[in-house]
């Protein structure tokens, strides 16, 4: 099994298609499940954010993503990509 966190822009769409809001943060998904938080202020701080920080802010987002996120050091097999890389918290 793997896991994934990708940083992620979300776009909130009128009827029209049109983009009203702009947000921005993570998305942490497995073949089970899956979550988000969209609570980044702005783009630049979101590509300022170390992969560490990234992990960090998500774990604290949401009991979803630490409950994916504690999964990782706990199931043999696992494997934790963070921005489609293996990711090493060492």
């Amino acid at each position: 099994m793997e896991i994934n966190l990708v940083r992620t822009r979300f776009e909130t769409l009128s009827e029209a298609g049109d983009v009203e809001f702009v947000s921005y943060g993570f998305r942490l998904y497995d073949d089970i499940d899956c979550t988000y938080g969209n609570t980044i202020g702005s783009l630049d701080t979101l590509l300022a954010m170390s992969a560490d920080e990234l992990v960090d802010f998500a774990r604290s987002s949401s009991p979803t993503a630490s409950a994916m996120l504690d999964s990782v050091g706990d199931a043999d097999g696992v494997r934790f990509y963070v921005d489609g890389e293996i990711y090493n918290d060492s």
